[in-house]
């Protein structure tokens, strides 16, 4: 599931990092968020190189909801057993598809948690998170973050991320990691983040959509959410 809004400066890089995997049975389900770039038209070109192969490419246009409300939108079009988030602005190493999927069915676990790195045009930096074999439930390692992760459908299937917040994936991440899922980390490399000064992350500050507090309320009040 990749959520899209005017990021057509990194979106190349993006969707070739997925459709590059060395796991080739994949639907990627893309909702452009009512972007207002040229990133429509790169999306509609990337369609039409890959039709044909073997990697389902899924364009989902909208009008302008937020990452929570794209998500949700690409969740209730999911046909497949598994699931992975990546940023239009981010990328995937080329065998991360392949290694989550093989430990996800050795371990059957719900929700896989790999290490990731970040990095801009002049550095890198990796973060290693510790290897949790059979761990379950809280005791598997597990980011507040939605990317780097593998998670069965039936995990997410009766979720919707809050609409209104950044960060609205972070609560979701602590009611998941408490509930008895079996949670397995790994120490392999899956998720390339970049630092992006135009992104959510580095506005965050200064708006009142990251309110965690507001977001966690707005979960725990919904019957639908927990």
């Amino acid at each position: 599931i990749i959520p899209v809004y005017n990021v057509e400066k990194y979106l190349n890089k993006c969707i070739t990092s997925v459709v590059e995997q060395t796991y080739k049975n994949l639907e990627i389900i893309i909702v452009d968020d009512g972007s207002t770039d040229q990133t429509s038209i790169i999306l509609e070109n990337l369609k039409k190189l890959y039709k044909g192969s073997q990697i389902d490419i899924e364009i989902i246009n909208q009008d302008n909801k937020g990452y929570s409300g794209a998500r949700n939108t690409a969740l209730s079009f999911i046909r497949g057993k598994y699931i992975i988030f990546l940023d239009a602005d981010d990328i995937l190493p080329q065998d991360t598809i392949e290694v989550m999927l093989d430990t996800a069915y050795e371990y059957d676990a719900d929700i896989l948690q790999g290490s990731w790195y970040t990095f801009t045009n002049e550095e890198k930096k990796e973060y290693r998170v510790k290897e949790s074999g059979r761990k379950t439930g809280s005791q598997g390692y597990i980011s507040g973050y939605p990317w780097g992760k593998l998670y069965k459908y039936s995990v997410l299937e009766n979720f919707q991320f809050p609409d209104g917040y950044w960060f609205e994936d972070t609560p979701i991440s602590f009611i998941l990691a408490a509930l008895p899922f079996k949670c397995i980390s790994i120490d392999n490399i899956v998720y390339g983040y970049r630092l992006n000064s135009e992104g959510i992350t580095s506005k965050a500050v200064y708006s009142e959509k990251s309110n965690i507090l507001a977001a966690n309320r707005n979960i725990l009040v919904s019957g639908e959410l927990i």
